[in-house]
């Protein structure tokens, strides 16, 4: 590496790596809360989910869950099933979305041999298979104007009919359907308005991940204690910042989302303890809503190392002659040093955005340029207009940070 230069984890990770002499949260403070039928959470929002699912599952009535993508709508209908007089019998889910249109009806129903190109067999559907138990329907909004009405039929005779055939099969089946805005489907005319009104005798809606933000760190947790273990890793914990992050972000994808970020930091940290950097970019990215976010959770972190305390205490001069722009890359420069190399850290230390810091020392080749090259730089290069020498002020001391 050239004199001048400064190495950076982005860049070349360096020997001694920020994450192993961080204060970080133990994954013992943030696992907790109860779970129930695969629910993780300790919030009110959960708990009233919960009282909601028990409710519901006290009835046969058909039950419509209203719910964003991946926030779990699949799971509160396995939960209604599991607590209901009918667990002892299956439970079959069909996305109905996921099948060609034209196949719905035989997925639902079943069909007869010879009823279509490509039916070389009678197969029973779903209907079938669930009898006695529970069929869950997600997406349902897919569904054609023929298989709506063969749906309120099951749904107010308890009778279908397979496609190609010409007799009634009886059926005793709990619906669960499940839809993002079923309303919307309704007014448009796409779907059926007395089998909407048919579906909703009972409703449930799931909350957003982002409605129940202290719901995060205690999910993540519980994300990465699996996720490890199927990958034969041990997670130690997860930083402040790394938390503050999840917490900030407004996760349109909801757990699935969430559970996908957490695998991919399972994967990347090479210590154990998840840190920002080991996040997706698009989570740190949003940095607006990262600094007016609600603080991590209260917990108590281990203690950094001596190493790092003593790197708190920020060492370091800065010459007032040097002009403004040489000390801010000097500044820049010592705290990237302290960080261990770790730019997201050190841009944290100085409460500004990694932007800000690679504008300032970036050399356009993946290199940060530091302090002594720079100022040679500015040495070598003529000034178009003479200005009057300065006297060069005394050193003062940087201004220490008060923690790392």
């Amino acid at each position: 590496m050239k004199s001048g230069e400064i190495s950076t984890q982005e860049v070349e990770p360096p020997v001694l790596s920020f994450n192993s002499e961080a204060s970080y949260v133990k994954m013992s403070s943030l696992r907790g809360g109860a779970t129930v039928w695969g629910m993780v959470g300790k919030s009110e929002v959960i708990r009233k989910l919960q009282d909601r699912i028990r409710s519901a599952a006290s009835s046969d009535l058909s039950v419509l869950i209203l719910g964003e993508t991946g926030s779990g709508k699949e799971l509160v209908a396995n939960a209604i099933h599991n607590e209901s007089n009918r667990s002892k019998r299956r439970f079959v889910a069909l996305n109905t979305g996921a099948v060609p249109r034209e196949l719905v009806a035989s997925e639902l129903f079943g069909h007869v041999k010879g009823s279509f190109t490509g039916a070389i067999n009678d197969r029973k559907g779903c209907f079938v298979e669930a009898d006695g138990g529970t069929l869950f329907l997600d997406e349902l909004t897919t569904m054609d104007e023929r298989t709506q009405v063969g749906l309120l039929r099951a749904l107010e005779q308890r009778v279908i009919q397979p496609v190609g055939a010409s007799k009634d099969v009886p059926v005793n089946v709990r619906i669960v359907a499940a839809t993002n805005n079923l309303q919307a489907a309704v007014k448009s005319g796409a779907f059926r308005e007395d089998l909407y009104y048919r579906l909703e005798s009972f409703v449930i809606s799931v909350p957003p991940l982002r409605a129940r933000p202290e719901d995060i760190p205690v999910l993540a947790a519980h994300f990465a204690d699996s996720i490890a273990i199927q990958n034969g890793r041990t997670i130690l914990g997860f930083t402040a910042n790394a938390l503050r992050i999840l917490s900030a972000y407004n996760w349109p994808g909801n757990i699935r989302e969430l559970k996908n970020a957490i695998s991919q930091a399972v994967i990347l940290t090479p210590n154990g303890i998840i840190d920002s950097e080991h996040l997706p970019e698009k989570l740190e990215s949003s940095e607006a809503r990262a600094e007016t976010a609600a603080p991590a959770p209260t917990v108590t972190p281990s203690p950094p190392p001596a190493a790092a305390r003593n790197a708190s205490q920020f060492p370091f001069m800065v010459s007032l002659g040097d002009g403004l722009d040489l000390m801010v890359t000097k500044i820049f420069e010592e705290a990237i040093n302290v960080c261990g190399g770790n730019v997201t850290r050190a841009a944290q230390l100085l409460g500004i955005s990694r932007k800000t810091i690679y504008n300032n020392l970036g050399s356009g080749n993946g290199k940060l340029i530091g302090y002594e090259e720079r100022k040679k730089k500015a040495a070598a290069t003529p000034l178009a207009t003479p200005v009057p020498a300065l006297t060069p002020a005394p050193l003062v001391p940087a201004i220490a940070p008060t923690s790392l």
